[in-house]
């Protein structure tokens, strides 16, 4: 049973016990009518805060829509405030992919090469909130590709998942791929270079991540603001002190 049928079962059930006893003539003069609208904007409100608290136990749900030799798509969304994330990562055999909290309703139908998809939230009375909770994404987006992915901790909190990664290609499609990470970020990503840096002090060597591999990463992250701004490709190189 969804959340909404049993929040509309206990109104209906408190509406239906006032009236009762009104007509039993347990309230005398009160005039149960204007009791009415008083407890179901409270009952209203009590169920939204119950809600509020359990979905920060929502489980995220991974949705994947294929296109089934579609051409075309025309996609409805029953959606109210939140967000909604777009992009061209699909692959090629799938409408669209994603991660929905709390879970999802999809129907679809297909007319010729038309596929026709209506999305909702399931079991929720207002279909307000596909967000998963804490996340952690990232994307970067090309002139021929897309690399995205997703850093695990925040995911299912405190649980945590695998980090993902996934590289989608425009021209050369062959090239796609996606992989789950062994371990979790925390801690599993500090093992390695800690101890490598704890080496490198008690030897007089070298870590494995070094300030050069980082100076390159913020020379890679200037080079994507750059790019922004002059709309261009911009090569690390480009990048100097």
């Amino acid at each position: 049973m969804s959340r909404g049928n049993i929040f509309w079962g206990i109104v209906l059930l408190l509406g239906g016990v006032l009236l009762l006893l009104d007509n039993l003539g347990y309230f005398g003069n009160i005039e149960v009518w204007t009791l009415i609208w008083p407890l179901f904007l409270i009952a209203l409100g009590v169920w939204l805060l119950i809600g509020a608290a359990l979905r920060r136990n929502i489980k995220s749900e991974h949705v994947v829509i294929p296109l089934e030799g579609a051409q075309s798509a025309r996609l409805r969304f029953q959606h109210g405030a939140g967000r909604i994330i777009l992009s061209s990562s699909a692959s090629s055999a799938n409408l669209m992919e994603g991660d929905f909290g709390g879970g999802l309703d999809v129907s679809k139908r297909q007319s010729g090469s038309l596929l026709e998809v209506k999305m909702k939230m399931s079991g929720s009375i207002f279909p307000f909130d596909w967000s998963p909770g804490l996340y952690s994404l990232f994307r970067l987006l090309g002139t021929d590709g897309l690399i995205e992915g997703t850093i695990g901790t925040n995911y299912d909190y405190p649980d945590g998942r695998n980090d993902t990664i996934k590289f989608t290609s425009r021209s050369n499609p062959e090239r796609n791929f996606s992989a789950t990470l062994p371990g979790k970020w925390i801690p599993d990503a500090f093992y390695g270079p800690m101890a490598s840096l704890m080496e490198a002090i008690q030897t007089n060597g070298e870590p494995l991540t070094s300030a050069k591999d980082n100076l390159g990463t913020l020379r890679a992250v200037e080079a994507s603001y750059r790019s922004m701004r002059e709309a261009r490709s911009v090569s690390p190189s480009e990048i100097v002190a």
